[in-house]
């Protein structure tokens, strides 16, 4: 998982990809012969290569075009479940993603579209709001798709349905006050931290 995530993110040259490719094998096979004891985390990235992997989720504006928001629904979901599953939740023992929660939409937290009206005390600059909305830390996962007059909301009026989602990373925006460029980033942190905790 870890090294599509890279391919993906970062762009490597066909030759790193293949060089990577067999490192991985490599490892793999090294794994299965009992030479290894890497408790099926196999490292085939540098700590350089990593980092720029890392970077590039919190810098990159992912959410701007339709391949990078099937990259982050896929990132995200792949982390909520490892969420669920962490805490034990008895909807995530043995079940399959589709089987915890069969839907699961891309749903920008500051809209790409903000109004003044409903975002301007907050974020007052549309080229702020331009350049933050498409970042990974404002987009979470939810249950069914929100009408678009619902998306374009403020914040603390979307909380109550974050609140009520299954996805654990979506649920747990209710406990912030505001949704800044903070939050935001403090998001890309948590994001990268699990990231860490599964890959690492």
């Amino acid at each position: 998982e870890q090294l599509v995530l890279y391919f993906a993110l970062v762009r490597p040259t066909a030759r790193e990809k293949y060089e990577k490719c067999f490192a991985l094998l490599e490892a793999i096979e090294t794994e299965v012969s009992g030479g290894g004891s890497n408790s099926g985390k196999l490292g085939v990235l540098s700590e350089d290569e990593r980092f720029g992997m890392y970077s590039a989720v919190s810098l990159n504006s992912l959410g701007s075009n339709a391949a990078g928001k099937r990259l982050c629904l896929a990132l995200l979901k792949r982390l909520n479940l490892s969420v669920l599953l962490h805490r034990g939740s008895e909807k995530a023992n043995g079940d399959s993603a589709e089987a915890i929660a069969p839907s699961a939409y891309l749903e920008p937290i500051l809209p790409n579209k903000a109004t003044k009206k409903a975002w301007g005390d907050v974020w007052p600059n549309k080229a702020d709001r331009d350049v933050w909305a498409p970042k990974l830390g404002n987009l979470c996962l939810v249950s069914k798709p929100a009408p678009t007059k619902e998306m374009k909301l403020p914040f603390v009026e979307k909380k109550g349905r974050y609140a009520a989602e299954i996805w654990p990373l979506t649920a747990k925006l209710c406990e912030r006050e505001v949704w800044d460029d903070i939050a935001i980033k403090e998001s890309s942190a948590t994001i990268v931290g699990l990231m860490k905790s599964i890959w690492e």
